[in-house]
């Protein structure tokens, strides 16, 4: 799930892809070993400019006779600013149930579409089920964590303005865009560990560090 278009995300998922795919192979064994991967990318704005379509897929193709040259790759884009609801609920096949579970659960004023999604599904109840068990566990947090926020926040950006400016001086970068991208990341990384992404996808998706998520982990267990 992407909320900003940060980078060049095209090369971005490609290279998720190829980290993904990498990791399925251990060493001293062979190609063969190599698994397919699927990347589905979920995005809250727009990225293909060459279609209408919020539904995308990506192989490996031969150019001219357009068959496929190996099936390990396949990349599925979801922009939700594209997608149009223009169905009732019994109509909608499952991609468009899921799209409609993303953008509208917990919006106001959404509670009657999206409990009758739910009750048309399993799985949407099961995914229901498990986002009210995640916030009745941040519920039990919120008072703990209300009171050490100043203070981590304040660790927090001392700790990654020294990083950033070192960041900055060595790759040539201007300093502003650079802060606005790191905390991007930081906001990320937070959001992850609370639905319970493991450091290894956290890492993935914000280019942070190890250390640096086990340091907001940390604070978050505080």
């Amino acid at each position: 799930m992407q909320l900003n278009n940060i980078d060049n995300y095209r090369k971005r998922s490609l290279y998720y892809w190829s980290c993904m795919y990498s990791e399925t192979i251990k060493e001293g064994k062979t190609y063969e070993e190599l698994k397919k991967c699927i990347i589905i990318n979920i995005l809250d704005f727009k990225l293909i400019k060459e279609t209408k379509r919020y539904h995308t897929v990506y192989k490996i193709m031969e150019i001219k006779e357009k068959y496929e040259y190996i099936d390990d790759l396949e990349l599925h884009y979801i922009e939700l600013p594209k997608f149009r609801e223009k169905k009732t609920i019994n109509e909608l096949d499952m991609l468009e149930k899921w799209i409609l579970f993303i953008k509208e659960t917990g919006m106001k004023g959404k509670e009657k579409k999206v409990e009758e999604l739910i009750e048309s599904e399993e799985v949407l109840k099961m995914a229901a089920q498990k986002i009210k068990e995640l916030s009745k566990d941040e519920q039990m947090r919120q008072r703990y964590l209300a009171r050490q926020k100043a203070l981590m926040d304040k660790r927090s950006a001392e700790r990654y303005r020294e990083i950033l400016l070192e960041r900055a001086t060595m790759n040539g970068i201007e300093k502003g865009r650079l802060e606005g991208e790191y905390k991007k990341a930081i906001e990320t990384a937070r959001e992850g560990i609370k639905i319970g992404l493991d450091i290894k996808t956290i890492k993935m998706l914000t280019k942070l560090s190890e250390k640096e998520i086990q340091d907001i982990l940390k604070e978050s267990e505080k």
